[in-house]
């Protein structure tokens, strides 16, 4: 969690801040679009195969197998440089020449940072999370003098990237797994494929603000919603470890613990969304006057729905470890495909009809629909079905 803290406090109150003072609104909001299909795409992979890895360690720790992540992590790579690519093709009016190269790059050293850490995961070793992410923190300290030397951002962000998979390289065993097939892989490829879908829809919402916002109002949107929800995203980036840290304590835990565990998790996310919405309101316009004092104006009347969006959905995300494991993984597909279209069909109707306004309030109307859905199966799976076998 430190670590984390630390990886957003870089990046969200020094790079961004700084090259918003280095850049126009537009090509600032052209940048925040580029870094988001980055991390869309690295973060659908390297965070699929990960999850994937947790939950079907104890199998492969029971047979005795030792293989197959090798395999899938190298198509995985490929996936991603191919999927920013169709990114970048959609908004290439605002790529340069040089990006085409190095935002491939990136995604792909992303989707491998999120993968090389499951190893620390699976054994327990949050201190190697913390210097994994401040790895990642060093990386961008390192960056910035040379973006000032070359006036290209992508390096700040590559650099840290770099950095964090260096540290990966020497803590981990990722270059010693062996490149074989066990008789699992066919299952952990389509489990893997399964999630994938799913996350791919739960990480394009995140980002989904600036993929729409961007050719409907202009990239000069995308940088007032971006920084009016600063605070409230910074929360939720900084509580989502805490879904990973969850699954990974009950990838190993019984059904007979579903129930409490589901009580729990979903108490434990309520009380963090309560406590991140009373925390970024008022913290919001001191922070935006600080970073962005030129913008504050404009920003301002966006505040709370904004936030209020953003910690929905990290609510929603903490809901999410429990269902992981108790329930069919079909119910994670079924879930972000509904989420994915309300959010669309809601947030572009209401953003053409009422601008930005409009927008905020479909994305909170679609976050509370994804959170009543996720409590709905967990429920059925994990409490209602129990009883119901029980009273048999």
């Amino acid at each position: 969690l430190s670590g984390n803290i630390a990886l957003i406090g870089i990046s969200q109150f020094l790079i961004y801040p700084l090259l918003s003072q280095n850049l126009s609104s537009e090509k600032f909001g052209s940048l925040l679009t580029l870094v988001a299909i980055s991390n869309l795409v690295g973060n659908v992979f390297g965070g699929t195969i990960n999850n994937i890895r947790l939950i079907r360690n104890q199998e492969y720790k029971k047979n005795g197998f030792d293989g197959d992540f090798r395999i899938i992590v190298e198509y995985g790579a490929i996936l991603t440089a191919l999927g920013m690519l169709i990114g970048l093709s959609i908004f290439q009016s605002q790529v340069e020449l040089n990006q085409w190269i190095l935002l491939p790059l990136l995604s792909v050293f992303s989707m491998l940072r999120a993968y090389m850490g499951t190893e620390y995961r699976i054994n327990l070793q949050y201190h190697k999370v913390m210097l994994h992410a401040v790895s990642t923190c060093i990386g961008y300290l390192i960056g910035i003098p040379i973006f000032y030397l070359t006036q290209d951002w992508t390096i700040i962000f590559l650099t840290g990237e770099i950095l964090a998979f260096l540290f990966a390289s020497f803590t981990t065993r990722f270059f010693f797994e062996p490149r074989t097939k066990t008789i699992l892989f066919n299952k952990t490829v389509k489990e893997t494929n399964h999630l994938l879908i799913s996350n791919f829809m739960a990480n394009i919402l995140t980002y989904l603000d600036r993929l729409l916002i961007n050719p409907v109002m202009g990239p000069e949107n995308v940088s007032i919603y971006f920084i009016a929800s600063m605070i409230g995203k910074s929360i939720g980036i900084v509580l989502q470890p805490v879904a990973g840290v969850t699954l990974s304590y009950i990838s190993s835990a019984t059904k007979s613990h579903a129930s409490l565990l589901y009580i729990m998790t979903n108490a434990g996310a309520i009380i963090a969304g309560l406590l991140a919405f009373f925390i970024s309101i008022p913290l919001s316009p001191i922070a935006i006057g600080i970073l962005y004092p030129n913008l504050l104006n404009e920003v301002s009347s966006y505040f709370i729905l904004a936030n209020t969006s953003a910690i929905l959905a990290t609510v929603a995300s903490l809901f999410q470890p429990v269902i992981l494991r108790f329930c069919p993984l079909q119910w994670q597909v079924i879930i972000q495909l509904v989420y994915c279209f309300t959010y669309i069909i809601l947030g572009y109707i209401l953003m053409v009809v009422y601008q930005l306004y409009g927008f905020c309030v479909g994305s909170i109307i679609a976050q509370v629909i994804r959170i009543v859905l996720l409590s709905s199966v967990g429920y059925y799976y994990i409490i209602f079905k129990k009883t119901e076998s029980s009273s048999r």
